[in-house]
């Protein structure tokens, strides 16, 4: 009853028309728990909207709290979903820029340019660990079977001692 002309139901929004949505919001409101990448949330951010969400997995990694938006607890009730709402409302005029600026620089860290270059460095980092502990196991690898062949040495010498022992104590007693 209370947000009859302050809430807009749009249904499904698309293309242009959507940025525009988001364009003319106040605060992006979420409340999900099974979104699982917060696409929206980087869309909004995009156009400076400020969000206040859950913290669930895909939220958590888009909102950093007090600096794009706000997140609320898991459990958090509708009373408290809405007086973040009205603490994003009621921000100073610094204060909100400061939201919306974060807001955008967050959206532009998810660029597909961005996004692109974090990936090759990730699978750059994880080939080359992986690299890194393969020529350790090789290492390790050619390490014990330099000491096996050491040991074999070793062993074989022992054995030629052992030989040249009994052929000299036998040339001895005939």
């Amino acid at each position: 009853a209370g947000l009859q002309g302050r809430c807009h139901l749009l249904g499904v929004v698309e293309g242009a028309e959507l940025a525009d949505v988001y364009d003319a919001m106040d605060v992006f409101a979420f409340s999900s728990r099974s979104e699982t990448q917060g696409l929206v949330l980087v869309e909004a951010m995009a156009t400076g909207v400020p969000a206040v969400g859950l913290d669930e997995p895909g939220v958590r990694e888009v909102v950093l709290n007090g600096k794009n938006g706000y997140l609320l607890s898991t459990d958090a009730s509708p009373s408290q979903f809405s007086k973040a709402l009205a603490r994003v409302r009621a921000l100073t005029v610094p204060g909100r820029a400061a939201l919306q600026e974060e807001a955008r620089l967050t959206a532009a860290s998810y660029a597909r340019s961005s996004t692109t270059q974090q990936t090759v460095e990730l699978y750059s980092h994880a080939i080359a660990s992986h690299a890194g502990a393969r020529a350790t196991r090789t290492r390790s690898f050619e390490a014990t079977l330099e000491g096996l062949k050491q040991e074999w040495r070793i062993l074989a010498n022992l054995a030629n001692a052992v030989k040249d022992a009994v052929a000299t104590r036998g040339d001895s007693a005939k």
